[in-house]
């Protein structure tokens, strides 16, 4: 990620779009460990769950933005993300 150089006390954002500066479909935040869990000085994961993305799939545009411990907020990642087409069987993935 781009100027960081540790995510401790760090707030994180990522959203996704259709396209850079469009609308945001969805987003999630690290104010909730369950959508994003910092697990290392440079590292997170983003949870997700079945219900945030029954209404998306192909290539959609993303983001993430940190808040430093210092209250300093950046852009550290963008670019393209695709989401593929989920089938459900027997009500479960």
């Amino acid at each position: 990620m781009t100027g960081v150089t540790s995510l401790s006390g760090a707030n994180i954002l990522w959203t996704m779009s259709k396209a850079a500066g469009g609308e945001v479909l969805l987003s999630k935040s690290s104010d909730s460990s369950e959508e994003i869990e910092i697990t290392g000085t440079k590292e997170f994961v983003i949870y997700f769950v079945p219900d945030d993305n029954k209404d998306f799939s192909g290539r959609y545009y993303h983001e993430v933005w940190v808040t430093d411990s210092e209250g300093v907020t950046f852009p550290a990642l963008n670019g393209n993300i695709f989401v593929p087409t989920l089938t459900l069987k027997g009500g479960e993935l």
